[in-house]
């Protein structure tokens, strides 16, 4: 599937970034960042938080997934 999207000055600042970082190519960033947010919607449909653990200081940070708050539940059984 082709697909074209326009990004704002971050946004693009962002996935260049991502790109450098990584040495992925836009649609590896993309199809993974798609990837991640599939799991963590799925996670967050079966009751789980998600979460970055810093197990030195035993503390966690949750990931504030607006996103998924909206999602009918419906349209996630198959995911």
């Amino acid at each position: 599937m082709k697909v074209v999207i326009e990004l704002d000055d971050a946004a693009s600042a962002a996935m260049h970034e991502l790109r450098t970082r990584t040495g992925m190519d836009d649609s590896t960033v993309l199809s993974r960042a798609l990837n991640i947010m599939h799991w963590a919607v799925k996670q967050r449909r079966e009751k789980r938080i998600v979460a970055s653990m810093d197990e030195s200081a035993h503390t966690y940070r949750e990931l504030d997934l607006d996103a998924a708050k909206g999602v009918d539940r419906s349209l996630l059984q198959g995911l």
